[in-house]
């Protein structure tokens, strides 16, 4: 696995689980009693026409990209969390791979470019 395989994957069973999460307990939410907030947050987006809902689902969408991208970044060593430095290490089929090992691009860059269209639209 690469870094570009391993970012694919993390958007593919990751970032975009996590956005139709957050949507899908809006419009429905799960469990025998979802608590107060959650109700209150479902029966506001049922209520807003579809064009709002499309601009929610970006506004998640971004969240879900602070969230990673700031991971990434913390794993890459651009933000710092900690005076110790952070190894991804990915063990497959008996090999080792360090997956933020110092190479031409950060696992932040890549994630950025898988997902930017998305969330940001066309590139000008």
């Amino acid at each position: 696995m690469t870094p570009e395989v391993f970012v694919s994957d993390l958007k593919r069973n990751v970032h975009d689980p996590a956005i139709d999460g957050v949507l899908s307990q809006l419009a429905e939410p799960s469990g025998r009693r979802p608590g107060p907030k959650l109700r209150e947050l479902s029966s506001w987006f049922n209520s807003l026409p579809e064009q709002h809902r499309e601009n929610v689902r970006s506004a998640v969408g971004l969240g879900v990209h602070a969230a990673l991208f700031g991971v990434l970044c913390a794993i890459d060593g651009v933000t710092k969390v900690t005076d110790a430095t952070v190894e991804l290490r990915l063990r497959s089929a008996g090999e080792v791979l360090v997956l933020n090992a110092d190479s031409d691009e950060c696992l932040h860059d890549l994630y950025q470019a898988e997902v930017y269209e998305q969330l940001f639209g066309p590139v000008v």
